[in-house]
């Protein structure tokens, strides 16, 4: 495994493995984004912190700079990461920002908006 893929932390045993990826879209509207990008799994998609994906729609004003949850049971390479940005990118959607999901062995390092 690359370093990337699987980080050792200091001083423990367990191993930080890649799971997905948060991207935060520029969007002046919903969109229907991909639900499959590779190994990835659209999971939800919040709109500062409203539920928008998987519905039902909330009654709220919207859309500037969505979270879009990318996300795997399976380990991920930073390569399968860059292909779901860069598969976004070529769709049209424009992405300010991205943050890798980690986990710690079956605990999840980012935290869970619902």
């Amino acid at each position: 495994m690359l370093h990337n893929e699987a980080i050792a932390l200091r001083g423990r045993k367990k191993i930080m493995t890649l799971h997905g990826v948060d991207v935060y879209l520029f969007i002046a509207t919903s969109a229907d984004l991909p639900k499959q990008v590779g190994k990835l799994t659209l999971e939800f998609v919040s709109n500062k912190g409203n539920k928008v994906y998987p519905g039902p729609l909330t009654d709220i004003r919207h859309y500037d700079w969505p979270q879009c949850r990318y996300s795997s049971d399976e380990v991920v390479t930073d390569a399968e990461v860059d292909a779901a940005i860069q598969s976004l990118s070529q769709g049209g959607f424009s992405w300010s920002m991205c943050q890798k999901l980690y986990r710690d062995g079956t605990t999840n390092l980012y935290s869970q908006p619902y």
